[in-house]
């Protein structure tokens, strides 16, 4: 049987390593959410910079939120990049204005 100790030192040696597969992950997100909001009537979205693996949720940093951004201005579409590192634990997010 497993104790409360051996629980934690498993977790805190856990190494689950970040999706390779997120740029992917937030087009996917991006394109279904501008498509989302666009059929309701709606001229902007709001995105969040978070990509899952493994049933964990990781947050982008602000460089690979850049590169999304980067993106999503070559389709066309506006977007505000006023975005910087929160400290409160909450993903980055974009403004998508189309």
């Amino acid at each position: 049987m497993i104790n409360i100790d051996e629980a934690r030192e498993l977790v805190n040696n856990a190494i689950i390593p970040f999706p390779a597969d997120w740029r992917n992950q937030m087009i996917r997100t991006v394109e279904e959410s501008i498509r989302t909001q666009a059929s309701k009537g709606r001229k902007m979205v709001t995105i969040q910079g978070q990509v899952s693996a493994n049933y964990n949720r990781y947050h982008l940093n602000a460089e690979q939120f850049s590169e999304v951004s980067a993106i999503v201005k070559q389709w066309g579409f506006r977007v505000d990049e006023d975005f910087k590192m929160r400290y409160d634990g909450q993903p980055l997010t974009i403004d998508i204005f189309w």
